[in-house]
């Protein structure tokens, strides 16, 4: 993990205009939520993500994204967080989940405006098993992924793991922690 000044940059709900202070918010954010979640992991390059590092975040206009190979006892898997500003009525994430033929499932916590949908298909043929969550808080859409698999470009990497990294609740717990949300 890199080494990051994080003092106040965890602040809740902060929105930040300037891309390099949001980046580093999420850095800072990951650092301490993955040791937490995964206390017995190494984070590894993402080798599908060329020049970047374990978990530093990097920003794309406004989009801010990480990642890491994720190495435990377990096995080798992935985990991929990107955040962005994103103005989807809240009627219409819940709607998506309502459908007969919904493909997510949504879920709130008490006390959280935060909504989350939640993508969990299980393994497929190959073993590869992805989860993927996307919370949306105010106006900033985190999406986060687990696989027990590395990313490929190609999206034809063997598992390599039973299950993914994270757990779906640890996933959802990672994806809407209020210092990701950037735009309030």
């Amino acid at each position: 993990m890199a080494s990051l000044e994080c003092p106040d940059v965890l602040t809740a709900r902060t929105p930040l205009r300037d891309p390099e202070a949001a980046a580093a918010r999420v850095t800072c954010y990951l650092a301490e939520a993955t040791t937490k979640l995964m206390p017995q992991a190494t984070f590894r390059p993402n080798e599908a993500r060329a020049g970047t590092k374990p978990l530093v975040a990097k920003t794309n206009g406004d989009e801010i994204s990480a990642s890491a190979t994720v190495v435990d006892a377990g096995g080798t898997g992935s985990v991929v967080v990107m955040v962005r500003r994103d103005t989807t009525p809240r009627d219409e994430i819940l709607a998506r989940c309502a459908d007969e033929h919904a493909k997510a499932s949504c879920r709130t916590r008490p006390g959280s405006e935060t909504l989350t949908e939640v993508y969990d298909f299980g393994a497929q043929a190959n073993g590869a098993h992805t989860v993927t969550v996307y919370a949306y808080t105010g106006s900033t859409l985190v999406v986060a992924t687990t696989a027990n698999r590395v990313e490929s470009a190609d999206d034809t990497a063997p598992a390599t793991r039973t299950d993914p990294p994270l757990t779906t609740d640890a996933l959802v717990t990672l994806a809407s922690d209020q210092a990701l949300v950037l735009y309030p």
